[in-house]
């Protein structure tokens, strides 16, 4: 144990000579030493301190600008699904309709071999945008515009949440976006 003291006590006696020989000695200042800052006033004390309302205003108004950017990015580029709107029923007066009576035929006509209606073919309107000046919709994973055909149907109307077909017969189907 002794041993072991005797090495804490030589380590100890070489850093302080190491210390004492780093030391720099300076001559005393000819220039006397500047006077210490005066105490502010409370007033400029007061200023002076951070305003913790202040940081927490600040910081309120950036989650509301946060949560505002976050919903405005959601109405302009997430799908908008159309909302149905609520109309107010009003009662029609009863009216007495009589419908006239059908054309008479002049002659008799006979339909021999007539083409039955084709079936629509699956359609999905799966986006609906307006770009350069026009609107554009795709539909089966293609973008189409108005006047383009696919499989034998007509764009008709591209509106913002609707897009109008028609068949080569001459029918007509309207599909909301998503459907």
């Amino acid at each position: 144990m002794s041993l072991l003291n005797d090495a804490l006590k030589r380590a100890s006696q070489s850093q302080q000579q190491q210390l004492d020989t780093v030391r720099i000695h300076l001559p005393p200042a000819t220039e006397p030493l500047p006077e210490p800052p005066r105490a502010l006033p409370p007033v400029a004390v007061a200023a002076a301190r951070p305003n913790p309302a202040r940081g927490l205003a600040i910081s309120v108004l950036a989650v509301l600008v946060m949560v505002g950017m976050g919903a405005l990015i959601r109405v302009v580029f997430v799908e908008r699904k159309p909302v149905p709107h609520a109309t107010a029923l009003r009662p029609v007066p009863a009216v007495a309709v009589t419908k006239p009576a059908p054309p008479k035929p002049k002659a008799k006509t006979v339909a021999v071999n007539a083409p039955a209606p084709l079936p629509w073919p699956r359609l999905k309107v799966q986006g609906i945008t307006y770009y350069d000046g026009k609107w554009q919709a795709i539909v089966n994973g293609r973008t189409v515009y108005v006047g383009y055909s696919m499989n034998g149907i007509r764009i008709a109307k591209i509106s913002q949440y609707r897009v109008s077909f028609v068949a080569p017969d001459g029918s007509k189907k309207t599909m909301l976006l998503g459907e």
